[in-house]
């Protein structure tokens, strides 16, 4: 094992950082989770001759997986391991000591409480693999099975332990698991040698005139149908938690008639995001990347976010944007061959990448959920594995995490979520370059500048968590036409300001309504449809007496008929219009807030509660 594997496995039995045999190790994807997790496993059967354990896996392909490492890597005998799931349905009561389950068979009909406790387990050590996949309503109930002993296993980051709040899921995972007690970053590992160099290339593309006339139309749709539920569904907005969009399903699904706002903006919303998705220049970059790894005689993995963006990439041209059945044309706003009315040039890079196809140097398979025989999944992979076969893995998110798949050399993020989670996942894709040193791979992210794409920016910053690795920022410069262009450095005013770097703007210089380029977390109050600006307590609703928090209050009624307002570190002001973040004023430092006088006299902030109770 790695040292890292022998310190991990034992920290979990002394309990150096939080209870003996109880915890999550958090741990880059590649560097052996694994065999980490195999050790703890043989030591603690040892340990406890009686006991047996669980391994629950999010999927069929991982559930293989730890089947085939438990009898190849640890030895276990075949009769001693059972499966639950895929078909099948072992159980403790039959003689197993270590059963893998995919979880949604262990939650179905409590069938993981049930066999422990028809086989009368006194122990029982639960190791949750990719432990963030289980904080759902369904999934979480896996943690209702008698367990004496935990293991999570994660390389999705949790909320730091020393922030003042968790969010919810991560709360939960930590009540269940433990805490994190064992934790090895992107950093550490390349310092161990865990993992090769590597670089990561941000591409900023621009939309096309068309293209940008477009997004704008469907940016003011969106704001309206925005205003419009604001309007609507104030008071539930304040009640609900969660993000926006989920508040909004939420309120959906309860409501008693129709909600025509929702639907319009969950449709915009959609529709925006096609468009940026199916940007000409995005097409262009994907094309000179491939052919540029083909003819470097590289192996590259493309990753999407949908399935129709990946068959839309390998469908012949004349059927795109076409019904599969009836061959007419589709009738959204963003269907294929009605973009290609509108953006000719579209046409044009589609025509390429499908004569791309009939270069022999380029050998792709599929790897995607939707595939109607998942057996064709495990053949992409072995495929890919060959050197001699398929040069090129075109995913879908399927592919992100807990899947065995063979080195790369390149990686394309063509459109990406802005998910944290699904960003180092895909790092972990193509950072196990095999046996040579001095391989270095590269991730390439491509993002269209100015639009809801440069949101991967907003929360996380590559050059502080990832500053063992080498960060470029390019630009595609178009050409003659919108398909054909280059890449080059990216100026200074070309790379997005990462979340640490936001400066404080002068406020002499904003006006009420202004867009806010500044930092927009801290302390958040809230204004009522009378216009009154108030917080949460324990007791409900305190309203604010403060002049100039009433005064704020004032512009957001008329701007929006109420809705939440954040104070960040300098005082200022700012909320949402639509989903421009836009500045409202400079008020009193929250700690000397003054609220509506009760029984007891006047309240102030420092009075009741701290400033860090309410989130500032």
């Amino acid at each position: 094992m790695y040292e890292w594997q022998k310190e991990a496995a034992t920290q979990w039995f002394t309990g150096e950082k939080t209870d003996t045999e109880r915890g999550i190790a958090q741990v880059v994807t590649g560097a052996g989770k694994t065999v980490m997790a195999l050790e703890v496993l043989r030591q603690w059967l040892a340990d406890h001759p009686d006991g047996v354990a669980t391994v629950v896996v999010p999927t069929k392909v991982l559930m293989h997986q730890w089947l085939e490492e438990l009898v190849e890597t640890l030895g276990v005998p075949s009769d001693d391991i059972g499966w639950l799931g895929d078909g099948h349905k072992d159980g403790f009561e039959g003689g197993c000591r270590v059963l893998v389950s995919i979880v949604n068979s262990a939650v179905k009909d409590d069938a993981l409480s049930e066999t422990l406790q028809a086989a009368g387990v006194s122990e029982h050590l639960l190791i949750a693999d990719e432990c963030h996949r289980y904080t759902g309503d369904t999934f979480s109930n896996v943690f209702d099975c008698d367990r004496t002993a935990s293991l999570g296993l994660s390389a999705t980051p949790l909320s730091d332990p020393t922030a003042d709040e968790r969010c919810p899921e991560d709360e939960m995972l930590v009540a269940n698991l433990g805490e994190i007690y064992y934790e090895l970053s992107y950093d550490e590992g390349q310092r161990r040698d865990l993992i090769p160099d590597f670089r990561i290339n941000y591409i900023g593309f621009d939309l096309t005139d068309a293209e940008q006339m477009a997004y704008q139309r469907l940016t003011d749709a969106v704001v309206d149908a925005v205003t419009d539920i604001e309007r609507q569904y104030q008071n539930r907005l304040y009640e609900l938690s969660g993000s926006f969009s989920r508040k909004l399903q939420v309120i959906r699904n309860n409501a008693d008639r129709a909600t025509p706002a929702i639907s319009d903006y969950f449709k915009y919303t959609q529709e925006r995001r096609e468009l940026v998705a199916d940007a000409v220049a995005r097409q262009a970059v994907t094309l000179e990347l491939l052919s540029e790894s083909v003819d470097n005689d590289q192996k590259a993995i493309v990753f999407q976010e949908r399935i129709e963006q990946l068959e839309r990439m390998v469908a012949p041209s004349e059927t795109r944007g076409r019904d599969v059945r009836t061959g007419e044309l589709t009738d959204t706003d963003v269907d294929r061959a009605q973009l290609y009315e509108r953006y000719p040039a579209l046409k044009r890079i589609d025509k390429k990448l499908e004569e791309l196809f009939f270069t022999a140097s380029y050998r792709p398979v599929m790897y995607h959920s939707g595939h109607r025989n998942k057996a064709w999944n495990d053949f992409a992979i072995e495929w890919f594995g060959d050197d001699g076969f398929a040069n090129v893995m075109l995913s879908v998110k399927a592919l992100i995490e807990g899947v065995d798949v063979p080195s790369a050399d390149v990686g394309i993020v063509r459109v990406s979520s802005g998910s944290i989670r699904q960003r180092i996942q895909t790092l972990g894709r193509i950072l196990r370059t095999g046996e040579d040193p001095d391989k270095q791979a590269e991730l390439f992210v491509l993002y269209a500048r100015d639009t809801v794409d440069a949101n991967i920016f907003e929360r996380y910053d590559w050059r502080e968590e990832l500053s063992q690795a080498e960060v470029r920022h390019l630009t595609w410069e178009t050409e003659e036409d919108a398909i054909t262009g280059h890449l080059r450095q990216a100026t200074d005013s070309e790379i997005p300001d990462p979340p640490a770097s936001q400066t404080i703007p002068d406020p002499e210089e904003l006006a009420q309504g202004d867009p806010y380029p500044g930092p927009s977390d801290g302390f958040e109050f809230s204004v009522d449809a009378e216009g009154r600006p108030f917080t949460r307590s324990r007791d409900g609703r305190k309203f604010i007496e403060s002049e100039s928090y009433r005064d704020v209050a004032s512009f957001i009624h008329a701007e929006k008929g109420g809705g939440s307002v954040i104070v960040n570190k300098a005082n200022h002001a700012v909320t949402f219009l639509g989903e421009s973040l836009v500045f409202v004023g400079v008020v009193e430092d929250p700690t000397d807030i003054e609220y509506q006088q009760s029984s007891g006299g006047s309240l102030t902030d420092e009075s009741d509660f701290s400033l860090d109770e309410m989130g500032g």
